[in-house]
């Protein structure tokens, strides 16, 4: 996954490169070079930025506070003998028709852990699972915590029950 990104990061380098190189030995005038170098610049630093979620790999990032429908969670737990922190994944899509699932990440913690666990046993029981996403800290900063609620549980009929 690194090496793609950092292999694309290289691509998009070695052609900013090229463009000021070409731009630089143009019988231009210097303001309108100088424009072209901070612009490659600014685009070459917005790709790299932006291929996380082009890509699709899950996400850090969230805006604000949203809710959205589980769809599937996974929870890979701390390795101690290789000191590596463990992850939890959250596949999830809004409440509208026709959304896009999103890949969200987030730093494992003890807590998260168990609240994925009952949410998963209770989606599997048939019962619809909402994620409400806390994105910031009204000070601005990051806070990377969720909640999760039943949105709805399906109403069967009774098989006894005859209906007159």
């Amino acid at each position: 996954m690194i090496e793609n990104t950092l292999g694309l990061f290289i691509t998009v380098v070695f052609l900013t490169f090229l463009l000021v190189a070409i731009g630089l030995g143009a019988a231009w005038r210097w303001e309108f070079k100088a424009a072209v170098i901070v612009f490659s610049t600014a685009i070459m630093i917005s790709c790299y930025f932006s291929l996380v979620g082009l890509l699709g790999w899950p996400t850090p990032f969230h805006a604000g506070d949203s809710e959205q429908v589980l769809i599937h969670a996974f929870v890979e737990e701390p390795e101690k003998t290789l000191s590596a922190g463990g992850s939890i994944y959250l596949w999830v899509r809004s409440n509208e028709e026709g959304s896009t699932p999103r890949a969200l990440y987030f730093p494992y913690r003890r807590e998260l852990h168990e609240t994925v666990t009952a949410a998963l046993q209770r989606k599997n029981g048939g019962t619809s699972q909402g994620v409400r996403l806390s994105g910031n800290d009204p000070g601005g900063a990051r806070n990377d915590s969720f909640s999760m609620f039943d949105m709805y549980k399906p109403r069967l009929n009774d098989k006894n029950q005859r209906e007159n």
